[in-house]
C-alpha cells in the first residue's frame, strides 16, 4: 500500500509539474485563500512570531507581512512541484547564484564546503547550487525525515530531481555520515538548514535573534572543525515572483573570537547574517514554526 500511495502522489505531482508557472501561481493563489482565510493554518503562531520579531511594527503592518508570507509559502509549494519538470534554461533564469568562486577556492585547497542556510526564500531550490559549481563534485545535504514514509519518499524524489548525484543524510546520522564522506573524499559540499529549534535536551547555546532569546544548533561548526571545512552562508532575495537571487558569503566571525567547546563564533555569525537577510524581506522567512517555545534558564544555557 505504501508503494501504491507513493506512485499515486508522485504521479499527480508530476502531472502538475507540466503546467506553466502562470497556471501554477494561479493555483498558489487559490491554495493561499484556503490555507489562510478558510483553515487559518497556524495564523496565530505566525502573528505571534512576527510581533515578537518586530515589536516596533504596528499591527496593520504585521497583518500585511502575514499576508505576504502566506502568499510566498504557497508559492514555495508549487515551485517545488515544478522541480519535477523544469528546464535548465528556465532554472538558470529564475535562480541566479553569485559567489561560486568561494566553494571552488575551498575545493582547490582540498577542504570540504559547508553551506549554512535558514528557512529563507525557497530553501528546496538551494540544491541547484551544486549544478553551478565545477568543484567540489561530491554533494550532500542534511534533511529531517518526515513522519509519513510516503511523503518522505516523495520529498526525496523532488529534492534529488535536479541534483541526482547528491546524498541526502538524515539529521540524526549527520556526524557519522560526513566523517565517512570526508574519509573517501578530501573535498565535498554539504547543505545544512540550521536555524531550527534544538531538541529540549540540547538547549545549551543561546543568543539574541530577532529580538528574542533563541537556542541554536552548533553541529555544523563542530563537524566543520573536525574536517577543516569552509563555512559559507547565503543571502537570499526574491526580486519578483518566481525569481530568486542567491549570494554566497564567507562566514567571518570577529578576529578576537576563539572557537572552543563553549564558543561557536561561526554559528553566531551565521545567525547574525540570517537575521540581516530576514529584515530585508521578512515575508521570505518561515514563520509557522514555534521557534521560541523554550525559555532560557540557568540550567539550559552556557
Amino acid at each position: 500500500m505504501e508503494k501504491i500511495g507513493y506512485y499515486a502522489v508522485i504521479g499527480l505531482l508530476r502531472a502538475l509539474a507540466y503546467l506553466p508557472f502562470g497556471v501554477l501561481y494561479l493555483l498558489s493563489d487559490i491554495i493561499c485563500f484556503f490555507v489562510h482565510d478558510v483553515f487559518h493554518y497556524r495564523v496565530k503562531m505566525v502573528r505571534k512570531n512576527l510581533s515578537l520579531a518586530f515589536p516596533d511594527t504596528n499591527q496593520d503592518d504585521i497583518h500585511q507581512l502575514e499576508i505576504k508570507f502566506y502568499r510566498h509559502l504557497c508559492d514555495i509549494m508549487v515551485e517545488n512541484v515544478k522541480l519535477l519538470h523544469i528546464s535548465d534554461k528556465d532554472m538558470h533564469r529564475r535562480f541566479v547564484v553569485a559567489g561560486m568562486k568561494l566553494p571552488e577556492k575551498a575545493a582547490l585547497e582540498g577542504r570540504p564546503v559547508f553551506l549554512l542556510i535558514g528557512h529563507m526564500g525557497n530553501w528546496e531550490w538551494m540544491q541547484e547550487c551544486a549544478n553551478r559549481v565545477e568543484a567540489p563534485s561530491v554533494h550532500s545535504a542534511i534533511y529531517h525525515p518526515l513522519h509519513s514514509n510516503i511523503f518522505d519518499r516523495v520529498m526525496k524524489t523532488i529534492r534529488l530531481k535536479r541534483c541526482p548525484q547528491a546524498t541526502l543524510i538524515p539529521m540524526k546520522k549527520t556526524a557519522r555520515a560526513l566523517i565517512r564522506i570526508h574519509k573517501e573524499n578530501d573535498t565535498f559540499s554539504c547543505v545544512f538548514i540550521t536555524d531550527q529549534r534544538p531538541y529540549r535536551h540540547d538547549l545549551k547555546h543561546w543568543m539574541t535573534f530577532l529580538n528574542q532569546d533563541t537556542p541554536y544548533f552548533v553541529g555544523a561548526e563542530e563537524i566543520g572543525r573536525h574536517v577543516n571545512a569552509k563555512l559559507l552562508t547565503a543571502r537570499i532575495t526574491k526580486p519578483r515572483r518566481g525569481h530568486y537571487r542567491v549570494d554566497l558569503l564567507d562566514i567571518q566571525p570577529p578576529e578576537e573570537s576563539i572557537p572552543s567547546k563553549d564558543n561557536y563564533p561561526y554559528m553566531e555569525m551565521f545567525m547574525h547574517l540570517l537575521e540581516q537577510n530576514i529584515k530585508e524581506q521578512p515575508e521570505l522567512y518561515l514563520w509557522t514554526h514555534n521557534r521560541w517555545r523554550y525559555q532560557r534558564t540557568p540550567a539550559n544555557c552556557q
